[in-house]
């Protein structure tokens, strides 16, 4: 018996900018034509910090204007709901989607000590960010790195947003955005560092496939009977994934449903 696996990612929609190039949704499109279902939308796309990797703590992120824009909190899996927003209305530009963290020289200590509250607070992947005596320095130096990205960052929007948020630390309660006070530190001691975030370009998939059943055998579009020989599996297989971001709190979770899905599927033929 001929027997044929699909495995891959997902289509990119129009919305975000895709960090992946040439991922046109080939498996999807071979499913399809041979009679299978794409699940209902809408489907879970997956984002990723295209520049830094994993940085997820509750310190202030600002968007490009440098305004604070947020109840910050452990957020990674969900900080591209806000960057789209900001693409459309700078007219598909990506740039506008970029996301800058403003810290001082406690935020690595801050960040051990949040650790005991929830394990989730990492920035262990946080290898590019730009340091100064000021802000304004810590926004040129990063500008002035043309070769990395040459972020620009309006250091005065920024330091207003900085001094605000200082404001509200000394007074221990949110009045803007409602965050939790265990999370709010004042930014007030030199060096100043920006961590720069290209969520505007961080689209790698949208996890949304084929219907399969329980041994990832495709199922017809009209029956919901297996294809006789047709297997799909990884982010070409759908019904996995339940919300509308990816979840980045389960290490490896894409993989390791690939990898298992491949065994569900070989068992099945060996079976035969």
């Amino acid at each position: 018996m001929f027997v044929r696996a699909i495995m891959g990612h997902g289509v990119i929609p129009f919305s975000l900018p895709p960090c992946q190039m040439n991922r046109t949704g080939d498996g999807h499109k071979m499913g399809v034509w041979a009679g299978g279902e794409i699940e209902l939308t809408t489907h879970t796309k997956m984002i990723h910090d295209a520049r830094v990797g994993r940085v997820d703590t509750p310190h202030l992120p600002v968007n490009a204007k440098g305004e604070r824009f947020m109840c910050e909190g452990p957020m990674q899996g969900y900080l591209n709901n806000y960057v789209r927003e900001y693409i459309h209305e700078a007219g598909g530009d990506a740039k506008a989607g970029n996301l800058y963290t403003i810290v001082d020289a406690k935020w690595q200590d801050q960040i051990a000590e949040w650790k005991a509250i929830d394990p989730e607070i990492d920035a262990s992947n946080c290898k590019w960010f730009y340091e100064g005596n000021t802000i304004e320095e810590a926004c040129a130096a990063m500008a002035a790195d043309t070769e990395s990205g040459a972020y620009e960052l309006d250091a005065a929007a920024v330091q207003a947003t900085v001094d605000c948020y200082n404001e509200l630390c000394a007074k221990g309660s949110d009045d803007d955005f409602g965050k939790n006070p265990t999370f709010m530190r004042a930014i007030d001691t030199p060096p100043f560092i920006v961590v720069p975030h290209e969520f505007g370009m961080g689209l790698s998939a949208i996890i949304g496939g084929l219907l399969i059943n329980a041994d990832n055998q495709v199922l017809k579009a009209d029956e919901h009977t297996p294809i006789d020989g047709l297997f799909a599996v990884g982010n070409v297989s759908g019904c996995f994934y339940g919300g509308v971001d990816y979840p980045m709190d389960v290490l490896g979770l894409s993989i390791g449903r690939a990898i298992t899905g491949g065994y569900l599927a070989g068992k099945h033929v060996a079976a035969l």
